[in-house]
């Protein structure tokens, strides 16, 4: 289960949420792409590599999430830009 929305819309609160409702696992997307670049935050990333590249781990991270059985994963706000991500 993806939940996409506008950055502050309630995909992290409804997902956590929703995650124990189901027992399933939560991922927020951020976080998974943070901790597979080192820690550094998304922040960061946008101001040292841009956002293509940021871009790309993320959707690197939700191809490997999509095959990880479940799953609640709230999204990068900015995740539906790139069409793969659909």
């Amino acid at each position: 289960i993806y939940l996409v929305g506008m950055m502050g819309s309630g995909k992290t609160t409804v997902g956590k949420v929703l995650s124990e409702a189901l027992a399933y696992s939560f991922v927020d997307s951020d976080k998974y792409v943070e901790e597979a670049l080192g820690g550094s935050p998304v922040t960061q990333i946008f101001k040292q590599f841009g956002e293509s590249y940021f871009r790309g781990y993320e959707s690197e991270a939700l191809r490997n999430l999509s095959l990880m059985p479940r799953q609640v994963v709230a999204t990068d706000g900015g995740a539906v830009i790139r069409p793969i991500n659909w």
